[in-house]
């Protein structure tokens, strides 16, 4: 694991690009992290080039570096790069083609990588570029192998060019596991993983930081958010356990219940909590379990 927080000793840039008043292109602006990162920065009162692969607005595809140079020459002006795109191809390494792992390489990879190469001059100096990789980029599984292989390629690539631009621009990336939007739309239960809103906030450090070189492991969500949100949050969680006992579930919630295991245990009229980090708490009573999701915006939403 890399201290997702602490400087980089290779390079603090003399002229360092704070998040205020920042243009930031995020590639992959309509994906499931995109879109969430997009949102992030929004938010802050940033303002976003959003850049897709095909639709309105720009777009790129990110095997063509014509296409990457051209879309750096119409976006303008920018501050910061954030790639949450880059396609490579599942599959067991028997079935994989050649076309198979050369669309991974020219993809995932090079798209990243020339993303930089053609950033610099383009992208204002003490700016940055944030790059996506994947946890099965250090935690491989089967079927996994091109992904697994450029992944790690692009972690590579960023600590190699964090030395080579020092002083210049920052090159991180972020490596994210299993994202709970991305388990849902494949019949899986959201948990383990992390919700892109959540995922998007290791993208906010590292454009604000001082962090070069970094690979940043994002499998949960970020331990040093606002207190005050915190105090709150802990509030509703109580508040939410007491309306589950009292089966009080607040009107303006949309609930989804679903059958729980007819053990002893669950046929108790007794409440099961279990809090994971990702902000998601799971509660079961009576034969129904519910999840609670503890949002930043002081609310918790029961689904």
């Amino acid at each position: 694991m890399v201290n997702q927080l602490s400087t980089s000793p290779l390079a603090e840039p003399p002229v360092h690009k704070k998040l205020d008043d920042m243009r930031i292109l995020v590639v992959g602006s309509s994906g499931t992290i995109g879109s969430a990162v997009t949102k992030a920065f929004s938010e802050r009162g940033q303002e976003v080039v959003e850049v897709t692969h095909s639709g309105g607005g720009l777009t790129v595809d990110l095997s063509d570096t014509a296409l990457i140079k051209a879309l750096y020459d119409t976006a303008g002006k920018l501050d910061a790069v954030v790639c949450a795109a880059g396609v490579a191809q599942f599959g067991p390494l028997e079935e994989l083609s050649d076309a198979d792992f050369a669309q991974s390489i020219e993809n995932k990879l090079m798209g990243q990588v020339n993303l930089v190469r053609c950033g610099i001059g383009q992208v204002t100096e003490g700016g940055s570029f944030t790059l996506t990789s994947g946890g099965l980029s250090q935690k491989p599984a089967a079927a996994t192998t091109a992904v697994s292989m450029v992944g790690a390629a692009v972690e590579a690539f960023a600590k190699g060019a964090a030395i080579d631009l020092e002083s210049r621009y920052r090159v991180n990336v972020v490596s994210p596991g299993w994202v709970a939007e991305s388990r849902m739309k494949i019949g899986l239960d959201p948990m383990p993983g992390i919700w892109a809103r959540d995922l998007a906030e290791y993208n906010i450090d590292l454009i604000d930081g001082l962090q070069t070189g970094q690979i940043v492991q994002a499998e949960a969500v970020k331990q040093d958010g606002n207190p005050k949100i915190r105090r709150l949050s802990a509030l509703q969680f109580l508040i939410a356990c007491l309306s589950v006992l009292r089966s009080e579930i607040p009107s303006d919630s949309a609930v989804k219940t679903r059958p729980v295991s007819s053990s002893s245990e669950a046929k108790r009229n007794a409440i099961i909590c279990s809090v994971v980090t990702s902000g998601i708490l799971c509660l079961r009573s009576s034969g129904r379990s519910f999840s609670i999701r503890i949002r930043s915006s002081s609310r918790i939403t029961l689904s």
